[in-house]
């Protein structure tokens, strides 16, 4: 009966070891599998257009003055970001100000996004609106308003989404971006671009 005990105590310790071992197993493929993508993913870059943020007029008559709708941000041209080695699990925040520069009012502001390459699917990115955010500085943001939360895929080939009002002359409205990468084995060694494109329309 004490022989049968002890080879039942060390059955069962061997029957554990396993399992600890098996579990060790799967929580160092789960590390290096991160570690790949953590190097192998390549660069988005992301940024705003200028072109998208050109006057849009409106209809006049001959004895009529046309108003003006015009934004401008606070890039100076520059990127929005450039990401390079994305890993899922790692959030990146971006922040940028619009500023209204037109006549009309009230505007309704709208954006959308146009990506290339072939890493869009595979990121997701929230954009909220508020307050106190500058372009490369987001610890001010006091966030008001979600604006989109979801695939950027999705977002470069859904509708433009709306993004608030703007009903003063020189309102400013801030957005904040956070991107991640979705943690699939596809992402990994994918690349793009994307442009936000933001445009006002009278409300």
């Amino acid at each position: 009966m004490t022989r049968a005990l002890e080879e039942f105590r060390l059955d069962d310790t061997a029957v554990v070891e396993t399992a600890s071992r098996r579990r060790l197993d799967r929580a160092t493929a789960r590390a290096l599998a991160s570690a790949v993508a953590a190097l192998a993913i390549a660069t988005i870059v992301v940024s705003e257009s200028s072109s998208a943020l050109d006057p849009r007029g409106t209809a006049s008559g001959n004895e009529f003055e046309t108003g003006s709708i015009a934004l401008v941000d606070d890039d100076d041209g520059r990127s929005l970001v450039t990401l390079e080695n994305m890993a899922p699990g790692r959030p990146v925040e971006r922040c940028i100000t619009i500023t209204y520069a037109g006549t009309v009012l009230p505007v309704d502001l709208t954006l959308a996004a146009g990506a290339s390459g072939d890493v869009a699917p595979f990121v997701t990115v929230k954009v909220e609106r508020g307050t106190s955010g500058r372009y490369g500085e987001c610890p001010s943001f006091v966030p008001e308003a979600t604006v989109y939360d979801g695939g950027l895929g999705a977002l470069a080939d859904g509708e433009p989404v709306a993004a608030g009002s703007l009903h003063s002359e020189s309102e400013q409205a801030a957005f904040r971006f956070t991107f991640d990468l979705e943690d699939v084995a596809a992402a990994e060694g994918r690349t793009g671009s994307v442009d936000f494109v933001w445009e006002a329309v009278p409300g």
